[in-house]
């Protein structure tokens, strides 16, 4: 019993140190910067939404907002926008995003700005629903109720606007699934979805969710409703980004309409990870999808409104729609020419003038030249901050001709927005992050484009003495680093680059890109960046629809993360596939201090952070795959002749061949099994450890329950011993029993979840284990008496009965985890709105019957509980236990659901083999 303990107190070591990297790792890898909204709200209840529209009026409700000091309450003066809350969450969300919507609208109470009104934009009447922070993420049923309301709600709603009025829906978490539920729908132009898992529930504890997220998912597919998906990165701790990746949003089908996944960290303007609860409030966020909403909502054709959504949620990875192209002639004197190689460097520029930049001559391959141009305080149309200075600039590629020089507008590599922080603050600033005004356009034109030009003009135009403008052409080579992808697994790569270099670029293509992997770099930079007109800025493009700011400091590590690719997301079909190997980075400078060096390796401590909130699942689904296996293989010893052996005779010996084990799981993990199975990983080597883990920490804490269990078990029944009259052991009658069993599975079919009577069968089962005395005796391994009816036979009897129920015991114990969220979902739905609505989809009583009878047989139906291998069992036991928990280890870490089912079934074979025959006997 020792291993078991010792294997105990390591297993709650390890899963300490687990929750401590999960939960320090994101405001280290990613700190949040988000400004505070604040507002003026009024809600208004439509009372009009009662029984005579939906059933369940009397559980939810619809709230319309109205920022008090800027709109009128008593009307319906704009277009309809419905939020939709998340798991546990609360019409009140809609506030921060309604509220910006109405300042941005109204210049003062009841006046619209200029720019609306000249457009004839409408504004915005904000609905709500309330689902009573109903747990929707646990449980199906209660997120198909949701849906059930909306699609009234919204009948109700377009009730009271003219026909053909359509909706926008914005949905947060759980929310963004109702809504992508509503599609095909002919009243919803565009949905808004922000930090919503759509690829993968957060949590599958029934079969019902994987039904709606199917469903979902495939109207996603097929229908042409535009969706853009908002994702917070790692600083979202309750559930992992990846899975709000749309699956087709970067190569939709032709059948599918707009889709669009973007990450709060690549957002221009944002430029930072943000919470699950945030995303709501926070204010880099809500201002854009607010104006978004705005022009969403007077826009009539889809093309329209990806247009929109590409212009308000640009980010680095995505290409932009240049401007128009334009011609233009410089005549001599209307322009400066800067020598050969020489950079434009514009400090407080004022005026219009157009500088021109001869392009290198170069009689090889000139592809690799690149001009590189940074200025800050303007715009590069169409490419600005919020709230540009009037100063703009526009690039043109020139030719001589006889009368002058014509020059033709630039095709461009790369336009973007790059953060540019205050060099004495935090990036992000805790509690304010950027502004929306600050920004520098970053713009890259590779020299093929160039064709046969002899100049490049940069024309500005409107400078006022603010803002810095500054290019060159350089040699745009990227640094190839060639080392294989085990190398930052034992050593550290150090790379060597250019300091005075404005547009570095470095790739690593055979590395492993993962969400289960951490980088950490640290730089070395050649001088002091003070006065520097834009230190030294990473850009780590981590997938097709993610990416990463850092601000370079000496020696400061930088940590380098991804959600491209991610354990139990389909491989193929969906975009991170593309990007699921290599690092990509990319360094933006001003040139006076640059990067000479790059120290790159795996962070250990980060990285095992990023397992727990991947794989806590698989501990769980194993631990149960590990208790079924003790419980068979003691069924299996039984059936040889020896005596039935404790929980903890059984765990003892399994943690003896623990060592084996691990080793086994670690080669079965090397399989190329779908991602859908065991890690998740289709087999890469280089996590097939992880199973060996997830095994060790699964068996500790299952002889860490064991130890708990026997504990309170044992102080519990001398408690209960005190306090209870001692009485002659009389076998419950088996009509009693029948009739007792019978009741309770009525109530199930009818009235409560089964969730309910497995919890009563568990507290029963548990007061039994307590409170049954057993004298010591001979090993439990030694054989069966030949004696039958001795005193030496009937101690044998009751071992191997009390051994038999505290097998039993850890094996419900281990599945209330598992049962506990629907528990909590159906006290939640007492508790709001009683039992006006059934509690759909939990009333099969099969999956409960098996431990109601072995709760009744083991608490009184005599000493000897089950028989031995019966001869109708034509699949022994034991190995449907062993087959139950193959499934566990296999399917069970995705679906937890799959995990009780495959404890449940060869529970009922066990009864109907062993424990029925004794009651024809």
């Amino acid at each position: 019993m020792l291993r078991v303990f010792v294997l105990a107190v390591i297993g709650i070591a390890l899963s300490w140190l687990l929750y401590l990297a999960t939960f320090e790792s994101p405001p280290k890898i990613s700190p949040q910067g988000c400004r505070m909204s604040y507002m003026w709200p009024s809600y208004i209840l439509q009372t009009g939404l009662d029984g005579s529209w939906t059933r369940l009026a009397g559980r939810y409700s619809l709230w319309l907002y109205r920022e008090a000091n800027l709109e009128p309450e008593g009307e319906l003066h704009g277009l309809p926008v419905l939020f939709i809350p998340g798991n546990a969450g609360s019409s009140r969300q809609v506030r921060s995003i309604a509220s910006s919507a109405a300042r941005q609208y109204y210049s003062s109470p009841s006046i619209p700005f200029p720019y609306f009104e000249e457009k004839g934009f409408k504004s915005l009447d904000f609905f709500a629903v309330d689902f009573n922070e109903d747990l929707s993420a646990f449980h199906g049923p209660t997120l198909e109720a949701q849906r059930t309301y909306v699609v009234a709600t919204i009948r109700y709603i377009l009730s009271q606007y003219p026909p053909s009025t359509k909706f926008i829906i914005m949905g947060h978490s759980m929310g963004g699934i109702v809504g992508t539920s509503l599609l095909p729908s002919e009243e919803i132009s565009a949905i808004i979805t922000m930090s919503t898992p759509h690829s993968v529930p957060p949590a599958r504890f029934d079969s019902r969710m994987d039904d709606i997220y199917l469903t979902a998912q495939n109207q996603v597919e097929k229908d042409l409703t535009p969706i853009l998906s908002i994702c917070g990165g790692i600083t979202d701790t309750m559930i992992p980004s990846e899975f709000c990746i749309l699956p087709n949003s970067i190569a939709p089908s032709r059948s599918s309409g707009y889709r669009r996944t973007v990450f709060s960290s690549a957002m221009e303007g944002c430029w930072t990870g943000v919470g699950h609860r945030e995303m709501v409030w926070c204010h880099q966020v809500r201002w854009r999808v607010a104006r978004a909403a705005l022009e969403l909502a007077n826009s009539a054709s889809s093309n329209e409104i990806g247009q929109i959504f590409d212009t308000w949620f640009q980010d680095g990875p995505n290409p932009v729609q240049q401007s128009p192209a334009q011609t233009l002639r410089l005549d001599e004197g209307m322009f400066e020419t800067l020598p050969n190689n020489m950079p434009l460097v514009l400090k407080q520029p004022s005026g219009s003038r157009v500088y021109t930049l001869p392009v290198p001559e170069s009689p090889e391959d000139n592809s690799q030249i690149h001009l590189t141009f940074y200025m800050s305080g303007g715009a590069l149309p169409p490419i600005s901050p919020a709230n540009p200075g009037p100063m703009t600039a526009r690039l043109y590629a020139c030719s001589s001709l006889q009368d002058g020089i014509s020059c033709q507008t630039l095709a461009l590599e790369e336009l973007k927005l790059l953060p540019n922080p205050d060099r004495d603050k935090l990036f992000p600033l805790p509690s304010e992050g950027v502004d929306e005004s600050e920004g520098v356009v970053a713009a890259v034109v590779n020299a093929k484009a160039l064709h046969d030009a002899k100049w490049v003009a940069v024309k500005i135009e409107n400078a006022d003495g603010r803002g810095w403008a500054i290019g060159r052409f350089e040699n745009g080579s990227p640094i190839v680093d060639s080392s294989p992808r085990l190398t930052p697994f034992v050593s550290t790569t150090t790379l060597s680059l250019e300091p005075a270099a404005l547009h570095s670029k470095i790739q690593i293509p055979s590395w492993l890109a993962s969400t289960l992997l951490v980088y950490k770099l640290e730089p070395e930079l050649s001088a002091s960046c003070e006065g520097a007109l834009l230190p030294p800025m990473l850009w780590h493009v981590a997938g097709t629809s993610e990416s990463h700011y850092y601000r370079i400091e000496h020696k400061k590590t930088i940590y380098l993360h991804t959600h491209s690719s991610a354990p139990f997301l389909p491989l193929h079909g969906h975009p991170i596939d593309s990007l699921s190997n290599g690092i990509s980075l990319t360094i933006h400078s001003s040139g006076e201090c640059g990067v000479s060096k790059l120290d790159i390796s795996i962070d250990w401590w980060n990285s095992f952070g990023r397992w727990g909130a991947r794989y806590w699942n698989a501990v769980l689904a194993w631990g149960a795959g590990i208790i079924g296996l003790a419980f068979g293989w003691s069924l299996w010893k039984w059936d040889s002749g020896a005596s039935m052996t404790a929980p903890g005779q059984t765990l003892n010996s399994y943690v003896g061949q623990l060592p084996k084990a691990m080793v086994l799981a670690t080669i079965i993990a090397l399989l190329p099994l779908p991602s859908s199975m065991l890690l998740g990983n289709a087999g890469e080597i280089v996590f097939s450890p992880i199973a060996g883990f997830i095994l060790f920490l699964s068996s500790g804490l299952v002889c860490l329950t064991w130890v708990i269990l026997s504990f309170c078990s044992s102080v519990y029944g001398k408690i209960a011993n005190i306090f209870s009259r001692p009485a002659k052991e009389t076998p419950i009658s088996h009509k009693r029993g029948a009739i007792s069993m019978l009741v309770i599975s009525a109530l199930v079919f009818l009235v409560v979840p089964w969730q309910v009577a497995f919890l009563a069968c568990y507290m029963l089962h548990f007061h039994a284990c307590a409170t049954a005395a057993v004298k010591p005796g001979s090993s439990p391994s030694s054989p069966r008496s030949p004696s039958p009816g001795s005193e030496q036979e009937q101690h044998r009897q009751e071992q191997d009965a009390h051994a038999q129920r505290l097998h039993v015991l850890l094996l419900m114990t281990w599945c209330l985890p598992i049962l506990a969220p629907v528990l909590a979902v159906w006290v939640r739905t007492l508790l709001t709105a009683g039992f006006t609505t059934p509690f759909d989809g939990d009333h099969f009583v099969m999956n409960v019957i098996a431990f109601m009878y072995l709760t009744y047989s083991m608490s009184g139906g005599g000493p000897v509980l089950l028989h031995n291998k019966h001869r109708f069992e034509y699949i022994p036991v034991p190995y449907l236990y062993a087959l139950g928990s193959a499934v566990t280890f296999v399917l069970g870490p995705r679906a937890m659901y799959r995990t009780y089912e495959a404890i449940n079934w060869p529970t009922i074979a066990l009864v109907c083999f062993r424990a029925l025959p004794k009651l024809r006997s």
